[in-house]
């Protein structure tokens, strides 16, 4: 079973003897999803088309990149024969492992995508397409971590990510910690608003400076490497919030 949405990954089926069956959402797969969109705020609604399954599915958590991830359990069942009504009380009972993508939904009402466990270039991507995408947020606020371990061209990764910020209706960025400096620089180059940033050396006063900005109706994506420790800034948005909500 291989993602047929990467390109080097699809090399893989090259000599090999046995059956190969691909899933993605790009048109080609085997299993193919199609027409993805937001069911709610809290997830994802697409049909599938393949091998003898044509059905639509409701995927509990938000973003694409998750929607890509029970495409391959989808593909898998399907060759084992599963029904789709199967399938669907798997994904209905499916839920984010803390720190994963968790969505915390606080008083105001204050939305926290809770997904500091790690962080790449990659996954940041991926999460600022999910932000993008939220139905009726208010304002759109990130809190970006820097992203460890990018050797060398680490200062070129996170000016790329800035700038992708800059273009995913973001209204506020605040960066924390090293080369998340790279990061702010990259969004405040591709035209962001400078006074709608800031860059803090440690988490602490990062989630401080967030909670006195906070709106109701604002959604707000903490993401970052491991060594940042973005859960303190999520979890001072969460109690601030609650408190203040009390």
């Amino acid at each position: 079973m291989l993602n047929y949405d990467d390109e080097r990954v699809r090399e893989f089926a090259t000599g090999f003897e046995g059956t190969v069956l691909t899933f993605g959402l790009t048109a080609g797969a085997d299993f193919q999803a199609r027409w993805v969109r937001p069911a709610n705020s809290m997830g994802s609604e697409f049909r599938v088309e393949g091998p003898n399954l044509d059905a639509e599915f409701v995927l509990p958590i938000p973003g694409r990149h998750n929607v890509q991830n029970a495409l391959a359990a989808i593909a898998v069942a399907a060759d084992f024969d599963l029904d789709p009504p199967q399938m669907r009380q798997g994904l209905a009972g499916f839920h984010s492992l803390p720190q994963r993508g968790q969505i915390l939904t606080l008083p105001g009402p204050v939305t926290i995508i809770n997904d500091c466990y790690n962080s790449n270039p990659l996954a940041m991507s991926s999460m600022l397409e999910t932000l993008r995408t939220w139905p009726e947020a208010g304002r759109r606020i990130v809190v970006a971590g820097e992203m460890l371990e990018l050797g060398p061209q680490s200062a070129d990764l996170h000016a790329a990510t800035g700038r992708q910020c800059a273009a995913s209706g973001v209204s506020w960025l605040i960066a924390v910690q090293g080369q998340a400096q790279s990061l702010l620089e990259g969004a405040l180059a591709a035209g962001f608003p400078p006074e709608q940033t800031r860059f803090f050396a440690e988490a602490r006063p990062a989630g401080e400076f967030c909670f006195s900005l906070l709106q109701p109706g604002d959604v707000v994506l903490v993401k970052g490497s491991r060594g940042v420790h973005l859960e303190i800034v999520t979890e001072a948005l969460r109690r601030s919030v609650e408190e203040l909500g009390a």
